[in-house]
């Protein structure tokens, strides 16, 4: 998933000619700080059984008699054993490049199978909308400190 921040303002281009190496900090942290937004939106949205797009498509029947003779939920959350979304995290990798991501691999296996059939591991408009604010007040935070 790409999210682009995109600023018009002369305030901004000043910052960036006065300030090139606070500029980068402030950059990484602010994708710091939206990404860790980013992952926590997946992980509540999956939480209440909703993915990208709506609500969740229901198990199949054999998978929720499964469920009801091991004592399970048979909401669709994703959540057998809490692996997969534990092990989920998020991280700035540059001031250019921030994850989301999974730790484990067999995660992330379950992670592309799951996203098959109930898309989870994106962000929609609202949610992208919602990231871009996190990181340009964090941007312009950091910015501020003398």
């Amino acid at each position: 998933m790409k999210v682009d921040a995109v600023f018009n303002s002369k305030e901004v281009q000043k910052m960036l000619k006065k300030y090139p190496n606070r500029i980068d900090r402030a950059t990484k942290d602010g994708l710091e700080t939206a990404s860790t937004r980013g992952e926590n939106i997946i992980r509540e949205r999956t939480q209440r059984g909703r993915g990208v797009h709506g609500a969740f498509k229901r198990y199949s029947e054999g998978y929720l008699k499964h469920l009801r003779t091991t004592g399970r939920p048979t909401k669709p959350d994703l959540i057998y054993d809490n692996h997969m979304m534990g092990s989920l995290f998020a991280k700035a990798r540059s001031s250019k490049l921030a994850i989301i991501s999974f730790r484990r691999t067999p995660e992330k296996r379950k992670a592309i199978w799951n996203h098959k059939t109930r898309p989870f591991f994106d962000h929609n408009h609202r949610e992208k909308k919602m990231i871009r604010k996190e990181f340009a007040k964090e941007f312009y935070r950091n910015m501020a400190r003398a």
